[in-house]
């Protein structure tokens, strides 16, 4: 397996359990040891350290990742796998918004743009709603969206309430939502 390629759905089946959007160590067999002498101590002491434990570790992001076959993997990517197979290029995307909520029914597949649109308000934001701000050079409201990586000014507003509506009707027409 190359750093660009996926474990297979057989793999992360060979590998985890799952268990209400966790993945669980699966014991494993010595044969899945190197050979040599110490190929059942290596086993032994894997199985009681892992076998039965919930996999991942915050990665700093606050998603959780797990290392399989040497490569670090997102949890989320593993679970989706794990029941519907490869999914190439495409992310996954948590639709509630909670990084470590991996249960299958909160897993989408997505492109970036889509990924980008299910995000929360940023944490500069003071006017409360994605998209629009308030200039403090004319105290007028701007409403802004992106579209195919790029930002679509949608005008400038005497109110925020304005500015919201048209965020909101760009959305329909530009999102689908």
């Amino acid at each position: 397996m190359n750093i660009t390629q996926c474990p297979t759905k057989e793999t992360v089946r060979k590998y985890f359990d799952y268990n209400d959007g966790t993945l669980v160590w699966k014991p494993r067999s010595a044969d899945m040891f190197s050979i040599g002498k110490y190929q059942n101590r290596c086993c032994n002491m894997w199985n009681l350290k892992h076998a039965g434990k919930s996999v991942g570790a915050d990665n700093g992001t606050g998603y959780l990742v797990a290392r399989v076959n040497g490569i670090t993997r997102l949890v989320s990517r593993l679970v989706y796998i794990y029941f519907n197979g490869d999914i190439g290029d495409y992310e996954i995307d948590h639709i509630n918004r909670n990084k470590q909520d991996n249960r299958i029914e909160n897993l989408r597949v997505a492109d970036r743009s889509l990924n980008i649109r299910n995000t929360g308000i940023r944490k500069n934001n003071i006017s409360g709603v994605k998209g629009v701000c308030q200039h403090k050079r004319d105290m007028r409201w701007y409403a802004t969206i992106g579209v195919d990586g790029k930002k679509k000014h949608l005008g400038a507003f005497a109110t925020k309430s304005l500015a919201e509506m048209a965020r909101k009707n760009a959305e329909s027409v530009y999102c689908g939502y």
